[in-house]
């Protein structure tokens, strides 16, 4: 049988890094589909994809050469929580249809946004529930308390949702956003620019003092005023998508270099633009 200690010192002898060492490993008892990590005290919240059953994993990482896994809380059938965030004693996890993945019953997938209380930090309860409609949520962002900032359904397609969990046990939205032409009502509707794909939402969002820096697939990035939480307003968008490669994920600012990173995803239709694929 191979040791921890064996295995290792296998995976280091495999790995590429400069100024950097693997000293720690934990298989998450073979659910190894972790999204994100979260490292909080001495404890690490591995959100699962979805491949394994597992919506989250807590590790004691006090040592980082031995973590220890503490717990696991599967997820619900259909259904994956691939992000986790947490202020305070507070933990959110996002809960979503998993689009890529084959039904495997009848359940219908939960969608919406989970509260849990962690005064255990080892022992998460879940306090509160903020539901939502369509495939669910995706993207979340929870920094300052008490509000969090997440991608969810407006309308017929994903649009920002700013959450207020003073109350954790009673979630309640604070105020939204959506693309403009996402409701058919809606006066200066943006253009659809790729009429091929229905790339038209917000993927995330990241505030930042009273600025959120929206992803929107193929409609770019939208910097948006949220000194009223009640009502965002647009400011300024920027978008590339076509004659470049769209499917922004990602809108990180810098406010200390004056920068503002837009991250591009492969698109999953795997199609190409211009000769070259999205990244």
């Amino acid at each position: 049988m191979q040791t921890h200690g064996s295995k290792l010192s296998e995976m280091r002898a495999q790995c590429d890094t400069e100024k950097t060492r693997l000293i720690g490993h934990h298989d998450l008892d073979g659910s190894g589909d972790g999204m994100q990590v979260i490292k909080y005290g001495q404890y690490a919240y591995v959100a699962h994809v979805g491949k394994s059953k597992m919506a989250l994993s807590i590790l004691d990482v006090s040592d980082p050469s031995n973590p220890r896994l503490l717990r696991q809380i599967p997820r619900p059938p259909n259904t994956h929580n691939h992000k986790v965030q947490i202020v305070g004693n507070t933990l959110i996890q996002n809960s979503e249809y998993i689009s890529y993945l084959a039904k495997t019953g009848p359940e219908e997938p939960v969608t919406g946004l989970n509260v849990y209380n962690i005064d255990d930090p080892t022992d998460p309860k879940l306090v509160g529930f903020y539901p939502v409609g369509m495939r669910g949520v995706h993207r979340i962002w929870y920094r300052e308390a008490p509000y969090a900032h997440i991608a969810a359904p407006v309308g017929g397609s994903r649009g920002y949702h700013i959450v207020d969990l003073s109350v954790p046990a009673e979630p309640k939205i604070a105020g939204c956003w959506w693309l403009p032409g996402t409701k058919p009502h809606d006066p200066d509707p943006w253009q659809v620019l790729d009429p091929r794909h229905s790339h038209f939402q917000v993927h995330g969002a990241i505030p930042q003092g009273n600025r959120a820096y929206v992803s929107c697939t193929d409609a770019g990035v939208a910097i948006l005023d949220i000194s009223d939480l009640t009502s965002p307003k647009l400011i300024s968008r920027v978008n590339w998508c076509p004659p470049y490669g769209g499917y922004a994920h990602t809108a990180l600012p810098l406010a200390g270099r004056g920068l503002l990173i837009a991250l591009c995803e492969y698109s999953p239709g795997g199609r190409e633009r211009n000769g070259d694929k999205r990244i």
